[in-house]
């Protein structure tokens, strides 16, 4: 859901909050960074760019953690996935529990029983 232009961000409202229980300034209630001028805001403007920053490589992570499901997910052979139950493009499969790290053992060990079937030959 898009995020309304006048609606406080989780950050915002986090710096709030945390702020509000620090510092006796009513700037708060005004909405105004300006009127705040205790020596914590720079140390709490630091810890919400943190989390931010902490935010946004977690998004980072899980989307790659997805992406290399998915591509290892096809290649072993998963189920596709039911588009009624779970609409995702680009025809993605149901991995169940796995982690990119299981699924890498899963297609490593499928693959050194297919170099042993071939060296056998």
């Amino acid at each position: 859901m898009p995020r309304i232009a006048s609606e406080p961000t989780v950050v915002e409202r986090e710096f709030k909050l945390l702020h509000a229980g620090v510092c006796q300034y009513k700037w708060y209630e005004k909405g105004d960074m300006r009127h705040c001028t205790c020596a914590v805001r720079k140390v709490l403007t630091e810890v919400v760019v943190l989390r931010a920053k902490l935010e946004r490589v977690q998004r980072a992570y899980f989307s790659e953690a997805h992406e290399i499901d998915q591509i290892l997910g096809k290649a072993l052979g998963y189920p596709a996935a039911d588009e009624s139950i779970m609409p995702e493009p680009d025809g993605s499969v149901v991995t169940g529990e796995h982690t990119p790290v299981t699924l890498a053992m899963e297609a490593a060990k499928k693959l050194k029983e297919a170099n042993w079937r071939q060296a056998s030959d």
